[in-house]
């Protein structure tokens, strides 16, 4: 139980750390998109014509990235957002296996919202307040 509920609590938090990193209060979501793709001199970016094997031809990108899958699977690699969001699907993950029923379905889907959102709104308030 104690585990179920640290995921749920972390789930919370990563939310909150999500929106404030899309408000651009903290980690810049707004510039981090440069991180996925080479840049020019000037820095513009490069445009794609080339197809790589290890896409399979399955996919495109429209510019060079910076390195193989940069804005693919590996995008987790290349800002803080998409960590966030993958520390979001984690806990989500970490959450569902480790339920067991506390009280009742019901019961326990209202408590796990309550104790969610208390999470997130105890980081977003107090990171914003800090930072903000």
């Amino acid at each position: 139980m104690i585990t179920f509920i640290f995921f749920i609590v972390l789930l919370g938090t990563a939310k909150a750390l999500s929106d404030l990193s899309q408000e651009n209060v903290i980690w810049a979501k707004g510039a981090s998109w440069k991180n996925k793709w080479k840049l020019d001199k000037d820095g513009e970016l490069i445009e794609e014509f080339d197809t790589h094997w290890y896409y399979l031809w399955l996919y495109y990108p429209e510019h060079k990235e910076r390195f193989p899958y940069s804005s693919t699977f590996l995008v987790t690699l290349t800002d803080s957002w998409h960590r966030i969001e993958s520390l979001r699907f984690i806990a989500c993950v970490g959450a569902i296996v480790n339920y067991d029923t506390i009280i009742s379905l019901p019961l326990d889907i209202v408590m796990m919202w309550v104790i969610r959102t208390v999470a997130f709104s105890i980081t977003y308030e107090t990171t914003k307040r800090d930072l903000g």
